[in-house]
């Protein structure tokens, strides 16, 4: 799901600062990922913003709801 919005290069007025935010720091984060091998990202998230990353694929920790992760394989 991500991967389809990461190199959408138009701009959609639909689309929030924090989605662009997001999207921008995954790209920077995949490209990371070429050079450091990492298997995860991790988000510490407020309370209000879960619904937000689980719109990304980002899923919770049974321990910490609060805290989501996705794999970089998903991105």
């Amino acid at each position: 799901m991500v991967k389809k919005k990461l190199f959408y290069t138009g701009w959609n007025f639909k689309c929030g600062y924090g989605e662009w935010l997001l999207i921008d720091a995954l790209k920077k984060l995949l490209t990371a990922s070429d050079v450091v091998a990492f298997p995860i990202i991790i988000v510490d998230a407020k309370e209000g913003a879960v619904k937000f990353y689980e719109n990304f694929d980002f899923k919770s920790f049974y321990d910490a709801p609060n805290k989501l992760f996705i794999t970089v394989a998903t991105v």
